[in-house]
């Protein structure tokens, strides 16, 4: 009597797809939209990191040109102060994501990483077939390897006590020097402690945290202190309002199903 699998989700995982079209059932996925939302954060913190952006925007509003001898002068087409604080920028085009944990958030944020021409490398409990792989154009790694490769680190990953502090200080270490990480999960997959000494040390250029161990982070967190850093509050899940609209497509999916 089955008509209808709604996948909760963009990939039909776990769904032998032609056994349900051979007996006339529908399957159905759909777009996440928190996902869609998360992802967005992801990349703007890959590309706020790129330009660091935070201290080019303080350095603008605090004249801090003046303790480099620098003088405001009008600009013309041939004419200006280029870069006036020699901030170290970087072009993502060209450079490597590595996705831990690749759902549908990872998912999402590699396609926008493709988008901009970055490699995409992943690693997860289970690898993708190979047919998703060609698709999203992305390249399984086991996990030491993606963190030695990646210019960007991107934790996509559920909090379970396998991944419990699963990037501590053995893990910082195997990251390039210019290496950024990015946290849009849980905050305890991430050693705190080590992660603040990394950052504090250069063994790793900066990161970029929208979650934490402790929500709000505490004010007198180490964290708050350094200069390398993009904290924000939580706010990957968007508007909030993405369950209701998901929920309404899936709703919407067993009517037209009905109705067929």
């Amino acid at each position: 009597r089955l008509k209808l699998i709604q996948r909760y989700g963009s990939r039909p995982d776990g769904i032998d797809v032609e056994a349900a079209h051979a007996r006339k059932i529908a399957v159905a996925t759909m777009p996440l939209v928190g996902c869609i939302a998360v992802a967005e954060l992801a990349f703007t913190l890959v590309l706020a990191l790129s330009k660091n952006l935070i201290r080019a925007h303080e350095a603008t509003v605090t004249g801090a040109y003046r303790a480099r001898g620098v003088e405001p002068i009008k600009t013309e087409q041939r004419r200006h102060n280029f870069q006036w604080m020699k901030l170290s920028l970087q072009e993502v085009h060209g450079k490597t994501l590595g996705v831990i944990g690749f759902g549908e958030i990872g998912t999402e944020t590699a396609r926008r990483a493709r988008a901009f021409g970055m490699n995409v490398i992943y690693n997860k409990r289970s690898r993708l077939p190979a047919e998703f792989e060609q698709a999203e154009q992305v390249t399984y790694a086991d996990k030491d390897d993606l963190l030695r490769e990646s210019d960007f680190v991107l934790l996509s990953t559920p909090l379970t006590p396998e991944t419990e502090g699963m990037i501590g200080a053995r893990e910082l270490a195997l990251m390039k020097p210019t290496a950024n990480l990015v946290n849009i999960c849980r905050g305890g997959v991430i050693d705190e402690a080590a992660l603040v000494e990394a950052l504090t040390s250069g063994q790793i250029a900066g990161a970029g945290l929208d979650v934490f161990v402790y929500e709000p982070i505490p004010f007198d967190h180490p964290l708050l202190q350094l200069r390398n850093v993009i904290l924000t509050p939580h706010i990957g899940g968007g508007t909030g309002g993405a369950r209701d609209k998901q929920m309404h497509d899936v709703l919407a999916n067993i009517v037209d199903t009905l109705a067929s």
